[in-house]
């Protein structure tokens, strides 16, 4: 049987590719297929395939994939389900590679839908074909400019976080979510009922794969755990983070992932158990997972739990002090030679210690100097926090100025903290003006992450975690 580190690589980055069930419909899903690898740029060859249809969108159709006359590397099946093992079978014949069976009515629905699921996938291993699905949205890799998928029409960007899902709905969130921050994928896979390849083979995949720096999976359930377990280990090894959000710990949640997809849930503490041994970050919410991918991939890896904060807000500093210490992060008292270093910066008024409550006159008095001044305190903490507020004024002209001078000051020390290896993150309230988007836009575009002050934890926690098991990992062997 063809393994499934090659049968991904054909899914992911396939030279042909037929679409059985190809529509021009956009309101059907089979009517999304080919738009979609359009759109994505696709350079190999597309064949759709309806043997109701001469053409579809400017390609000859096909009545069955076996009358293709070159080779297909993968299949994409969008029919209804009593038609699918009969393509199944036809594609075998063809000996296509892999298949992606979008359409639903198997495993999810009962013992009858496992049968079919069972006959498909002997069907297909006759054949050394692999099976993506069923059941699913299919895959997209920005990297490759492939887009086997039914999601819906998203220009996503190109990046080093690639997505794995239970959930092809949830895919698509996290992918839109991450696409409104301006974070970029490599590949994202819905993986459906996972009746032929699983999760673990995906993520195998991925953490062999160089054009990803950060896996973020969305669990309903794990059916190969041993392997997963394997997977994991290597990735952290490779210093790849996985960030995992595991759904079924209620008993109404496990009941909705089994007729969800078929995933067994399993005892939720023995998941919990298992991601805690591989080093496997694992969040609660949705908005946690998208906030912990982005720290990975825009930031040097943390180093230790040694955290300095600088706000303009006395309140902000007290609440980062406390929800960090709570989080298992020290904020270190500064050196003397820190200290001495900082009141030449500082007004004689100023209280040098950390958290540091810096004024906002000190601050903009000091802005040409930020990354100095930000060099300084990354001499005694493995992460640097920054808060600011609104950057509004009553003369406009005047807080355009002031806007391009804080921007260019945060991307000049942004920089140089990142070629010292140190986590910068950057919270600031939201504004509504012009001038205010362009700026978090600037910053955004160099990767500075500007978060909330609550997603600042969520940041530095994961990232601190990841830490924790990268360490453990060292002193294990």
């Amino acid at each position: 049987m063809r393994s499934s580190l090659e049968s991904i690589g054909f899914l992911l980055n396939p030279k042909s590719v037929a679409i059985i069930g190809a529509s021009e419909d956009p309101s059907k899903l089979s009517g999304l297929l080919i738009p979609n690898l359009l759109r994505g740029g696709f350079k190999g060859k597309i064949y759709p395939v309806n043997p109701r249809r001469d053409s579809v969108l400017g390609f000859t159709c096909y009545r069955n994939v076996k009358e293709i006359p070159d080779e297909v590397d993968a299949a994409v099946i969008a029919v209804p389900q009593p038609i699918v093992p009969q393509c199944i079978e036809e594609c075998a014949e063809k000996r296509v590679k892999v298949a992606v069976v979008v359409s639903a009515g198997f495993g999810e629905t009962g013992e009858a839908g496992k049968k079919l699921e069972q006959d498909m996938i002997q069907l297909a291993r006759k054949a050394d074909m692999r099976i993506c699905g069923p059941n699913c949205e299919g895959c997209i890799s920005m990297t490759y400019g492939v887009r086997l998928s039914t999601m819906i029409p998203l220009n996503p960007k190109a990046g080093d976080i690639a997505v794995i899902t239970q959930s092809g709905g949830i895919g698509e969130f996290i992918i839109s979510a991450l696409w409104n921050r301006g974070i970029g994928i490599s590949h994202w896979i819905s993986t459906g009922n996972e009746a032929d390849l699983t999760l673990s083979d995906y993520l195998e995949f991925l953490v062999h794969d160089e054009h990803t720096r950060v896996i973020v999976i969305f669990v309903e359930g794990i059916r190969n755990g041993m392997k997963f377990k394997k997977v994991a280990r290597m990735a952290m090894e490779q210093e790849k983070p996985i960030v995992a959000l595991k759904v079924g710990k209620s008993e109404k949640g496990k009941i909705t992932a089994l007729s969800h997809t078929g995933a067994l849930s399993g005892v939720d503490e023995v998941y919990d158990a298992v991601f805690k041994q591989f080093g496997v970050v694992r969040v609660n919410y949705l908005e946690d997972l998208i906030v912990a991918a982005s720290a990975f991939s825009w930031q040097p890896p943390l180093k230790g739990n040694r955290i300095c904060v600088i706000s303009l807000s006395g309140g902000m500093a007290c609440l980062w002090a406390d929800n960090l210490s709570e989080a298992g992060l020290e904020l270190p008292n500064f050196s003397n030679n820190t200290i001495a270093e900082l009141k030449k910066l500082l007004p004689s008024t100023a209280v040098i210690k950390n958290p540091l409550d810096l004024t906002a006159v000190a601050f903009f008095e000091n802005i040409e100097r930020l990354d100095d001044f930000l060099s300084l305190l990354a001499e005694e903490g493995d992460a640097i926090l920054l808060y600011i507020p609104d950057l509004v004024l009553t003369d406009e002209k005047l807080m355009e100025i002031l806007i391009k001078q804080v921007q260019n000051g945060i991307i000049r020390a942004a920089e140089k903290l990142r070629m010292l290896g140190k986590p910068f993150f950057l919270c600031t309230t939201s504004g509504t003006t012009t001038k205010y988007s362009t700026f978090v836009n600037a910053l955004v575009e160099k990767k500075i992450p500007v978060l909330s002050p609550r997603e600042v934890v969520v940041a530095v926690k994961a990232m601190w975690l990841n830490y924790k098991f990268r360490r453990k990992m060292g002193e294990c062997g």
